[in-house]
């Protein structure tokens, strides 16, 4: 990831959310030929699901187990911990 972090390229990824704003699982979109190895996938994975957590405030969660947000970050991001 760190030799991909100058370039505006990125990545898709979807997360799951549980009711109370933590990270369940995410799945990634990538290209078919990607030069990301699967240890760093699971590292990002690991990252994201440790330390992530949204506020739901004002969302009802009474009918739902998780919610999905999808996403495109561009891999600077990732290497500076500054998703949106």
């Amino acid at each position: 990831l760190e030799q991909l972090s100058n370039s505006e390229r990125g990545l898709n990824l979807t997360l799951y959310v549980s009711r109370d704003g933590k990270v369940l699982e995410v799945e990634f979109g990538l290209k078919k030929y990607t030069s990301i190895q699967s240890l760093e996938l699971e590292k990002l994975e690991d990252a994201l699901k440790s330390d992530i957590k949204f506020n739901l405030n004002g969302i009802n969660t009474k009918n739902t187990n998780f919610f999905l947000l999808p996403m495109s970050v561009i891999y600077r991001s990732i290497i500076d911990g500054d998703i949106r």
